[in-house]
């Protein structure tokens, strides 16, 4: 079996898909598998040593409008693919999967739940979804595949220094409806360095998030990380980490694929919309259940109606620090 899985952007999505990916490999070892994304996936893939493989493509640049597209399937075409799961369901991956279909190859695409995630923010339907995870798995099911457990576990094993407790901290994301306030995740920092001496703190993000996150190098056992290396160095980091404090993004998909726990800090957004961390326990989550304009949003992208986003300028430090100190306290 040759199969082709597209998912060509939103960092957090792409990562995402790498447990539904090693998960069906793991139930057919024999079959060849390609992921179309982006170079980021690729540089995800192989730090993972997942055993498939990743067209890294930039689809903006590189294939541009329809000419593009069709060049695009020209090149897969030559790959001769059994079957097309499309993972993302959008007008590129779209054309490219009618092209696959008109050529008679079988193709089958994600289901978004968009209903059931409009009824989350609108608060008429306050539940848990199916997961990112598992809607990706029943794109191969509907493609005639199998079913095959999500066991996804990271090559990787932890080394961790002796001499430090390290955390990692990752307090911004693309939208202001996830992100923790600066000043109170400098709060958060003093509790953890007041805590204990040998804890040790390293901070990620962008590169255009660097002089942000200056902000929050108050002692010599903060390293700010962010712009220095690439994702494939921040993982193998992430991985030698006690755990990470996080926002419901891409950084938060980071550290869970290399199965280091995550505090995850959740504002406009909500863990029911099925985008919280792979294995990560809902014991580790951190929101304002009493809250009753959260969730307004799936992506955070909406501004707060109030102007305040107290959603997240309501979690207090503490909160937070207790969720960390509970889970060094179970390692």
């Amino acid at each position: 079996m040759k199969l082709l899985a597209i998912r060509l952007s939103a960092l957090g999505d792409v990562a995402m898909t790498l447990p539904v990916l090693e998960s069906l490999k793991r139930a057919n070892p024999s079959w060849d598998i390609t992921l179309l994304s982006s170079p980021a996936a690729a540089q995800m893939a192989e730090t993972l040593q997942l055993g498939i493989h990743v067209k890294a493509v930039n689809v903006k640049r590189d294939y541009e409008g329809v000419s593009g597209l069709n060049r695009l399937y020209g090149e897969l075409r030559e790959e001769h693919y059994d079957v097309v799961a499309d993972l993302h369901d959008v007008l590129r991956s779209q054309y490219l999967r009618f092209r696959f279909f008109l050529n008679g190859i079988p193709t089958a695409r994600i289901h978004k739940g968009r209903r059931e995630k409009k009824a989350l923010v609108s608060h008429t339907g306050l539940r848990q979804l199916t997961s990112g995870f598992e809607r990706y798995r029943d794109v191969f099911l509907r493609l005639g595949i199998a079913g095959f457990p999500l066991d996804y576990h990271c090559p990787l094993s932890h080394d961790y220094d002796p001499t430090f407790t390290d955390i990692g901290i990752a307090p911004f994301a693309q939208h202001a409806g996830k992100v923790y306030p600066v000043p109170l995740m400098a709060e958060v920092i003093k509790g953890l360095l007041a805590k204990n001496e040998n804890i040790r703190i390293f901070l990620f993000g962008g590169k255009n998030e660097r002089e942000e996150l200056a902000q929050l190098e108050i002692s010599e056992r903060v390293i700010n990380l962010a712009g220095k290396g690439s994702i494939a160095e921040d993982m193998l980091r992430m991985k030698d980490l006690r755990c990470v404090i996080s926002m419901d993004s891409f950084n938060m998909h980071l550290a869970s694929l290399m199965e280091t726990p995550v505090i995850s800090v959740w504002g406009a957004t909500h863990p029911y919309a099925g985008f919280l961390g792979y294995g990560q326990s809902e014991m580790q989550i951190v929101q304002l259940n009493d809250l009753p304009c959260r969730p307004c949003s799936i992506y955070g992208n909406k501004p707060c109606r109030y102007n305040d986003y107290h959603c997240l300028t309501g979690i207090q430090p503490s909160l937070i620090l207790k969720k960390v100190y509970e889970c060094l306290d179970s390692r």
